[in-house]
């Protein structure tokens, strides 16, 4: 069951900046207190704002709307609160502006790589003999098929429908996204593939705007994805809690040659003493898992998120013996859902910039992909060991690699 309020305030207009969040709430604060803390900042910046609850996990759905300074100053403050993690901020700019630049030329030029090379957007299969697809699993909500950055890359049958599966669902056909979450994760796999024709997407849906991820239901994802044969395979969100079935499953992918990207976490935590799952799965000696069974697995890769100056992101989960590598995820601007509801406007463009440790996945993901794509012979441990070996290296960065992944140097290497 989902709780809804919603409070208006004078003030607002229809180029007012408009923010969401979802927040995770500590096991000793209540949401009650949470939502009258937000009402009454709310009312006091003269913003609007709405949150659904979640009563079967600790989650709070956040849309606020009003003048950017005073939205800025009720995020800092709910992110100051003790007890409340914001696992994921959207930024949409006001109606009428002018989408941000897809993919974005500062991004590509802090990874080492042409601004050019993100811009390649060629049909999927093209030319005569075209070689078989890297295929890249988005294990999250579903990606908006016609987008028109994205339909020529999805993974089609030969009937021309678009291949993936929808464990929420009645239609285990539709892979519509139901959330908004992984139509940006694909634009980020794909921008950091270069948009190679031989990169294709495969979206497996295992939540909604109405669902969280769930250790059983991913681990059906991941063995199904590994099955049609994906080679990468995203997970940007955690559990929270150590499952045998979702390491088993991703121990299969690994039987498959399949590498596995997980995101970090946004908790700004040590997942070395802290560990996040399925984070910490690639992780040697991680004390949460049962003695004589904790090793690392060699086909997970475990990703950070990285600023605009390559420092750590505030947000992100961090770990030199848990956490690989790390990737931009701040402002990264990536393939929008256009259709909103609540408080948002309905048709905010085709681009968005997001923040978290899920977009720095997705960007290795990518990465990963188009090294697979450059050389069919690599393992899943090769290609990681490629990305860690090939980072820049920069002290804030607390990971192996020690380093923000450098595309360029990364392809050279195959």
């Amino acid at each position: 069951m989902m709780h809804a309020r919603v409070f208006s305030a004078a003030g607002v207009s229809p180029t007012s900046i408009a923010r969401r969040l979802e927040l995770r709430l500590g096991a000793r604060d209540g949401a009650d207190a949470v939502e009258r803390e937000l009402a009454d900042l709310a009312t006091r910046s003269r913003i609007a704002s709405r949150f659904q609850r979640r009563d079967h996990v600790r989650r709070l759905d956040v849309e606020l709307m009003g003048d950017a300074a005073e939205v800025a100053g009720v995020v800092q403050a709910l992110g100051n609160r003790p007890g409340v993690q914001i696992m994921r901020d959207e930024v949409l700019p006001p109606r009428g502006a002018a989408d941000p630049l897809y993919p974005d030329p500062s991004v590509w030029r802090r990874v080492g790589a042409p601004v050019e090379a993100g811009r390649a957007r060629a049909p999927v299969g093209a030319g005569s003999d075209p070689p078989e697809p890297v295929v890249v699993a988005i294990v999250d909500s579903g990606v908006m098929t016609e987008h028109p950055d994205l339909t020529a890359h999805l993974w089609k049958s030969p009937d021309g429908r678009v291949r993936g599966l929808n464990l929420v669902g009645p239609d285990i056909y539709d892979v519509e996204d139901g959330d908004g979450h992984g139509t940006l994760l694909a634009g980020t796999v794909l921008a950091a593939a270069s948009g190679s024709p031989e990169v294709v997407l495969l979206p497996v849906k295992f939540i909604d705007g109405r669902t969280r991820p769930d250790s059983e239901r991913a681990a059906q994802a991941i063995k199904w994805a590994a099955d049609e044969g994906a080679k990468i395979i995203d997970l940007s969100w955690e559990v929270g809690i150590v499952n045998p079935a979702l390491r088993t499953a991703i121990e299969y992918a690994g039987t498959k040659d399949a590498l596995v990207v997980v995101a970090a976490g946004n908790s700004g935590a040590d997942n070395d003493r802290l560990p996040a799952f399925p984070a910490c799965y690639g992780h040697d000696g991680c004390s949460a898992l049962p003695e004589g069974d904790n090793r690392g697995l060699a086909n997970v890769m475990t990703v950070m998120a990285s600023d605009r100056f390559d420092d750590r992101a505030g947000f992100s989960n961090y770990g030199r013996s848990s956490v690989h590598i790390a990737a931009p995820g701040v402002n990264v601007t990536s393939t929008h859902q256009t259709l909103r509801s609540g408080l948002l406007p309905r048709d905010a463009g085709l681009y968005q910039r997001y923040n978290g440790s899920s977009a720095a996945a997705a960007f290795v993901a990518g990465a990963a992909a188009l090294l697979k794509a450059r050389n069919r012979k690599l393992t899943p441990e090769a290609i990681r060991s490629v990305l860690i070996d090939t980072a820049d290296v920069r002290p804030d960065l607390r990971c192996k690699a020690n380093g923000r992944v450098n595309l360029t140097r990364a392809r050279d290497a195959v």
